[in-house]
């Protein structure tokens, strides 16, 4: 027996809504950590929405949303920021619900 759809509804997919929330120093630890592409003076270099902080509190222990469009370069390939930090004991795993 063969399933088909009957719904004639184009095929989307639904946008990305996870996220990660953590402080700055995990953040940064963690990407050094996995080997990510840092700038000439260490900074982790990241493509895409750039992470948050909230009130736009600055320093290590910051506290920072990470989107799902933020990403790192790893060996020269790009890998997704929040993908990372979930496999990590740090910070929270967050789904954005707008």
């Amino acid at each position: 027996m063969t399933a088909t759809s009957t719904s004639n509804a184009p095929s989307e997919a639904l946008p990305d809504r996870s996220g990660w929330i953590g402080t700055m120093r995990q953040l940064t630890y963690a990407l050094r950590q996995f080997g990510a592409e840092c700038d000439e003076t260490g900074r982790v270099l990241i493509t895409g929405q750039p992470p948050a902080t909230f009130l736009g509190l600055t320093g290590p222990d910051a506290e920072v949303i990470v989107p799902a469009d933020c990403m790192c370069r790893i060996n020269g390939h790009p890998a997704s920021v929040v993908g990372l930090l979930r496999s990590t004991s740090y910070g929270l795993g967050i789904t954005v619900i707008m």
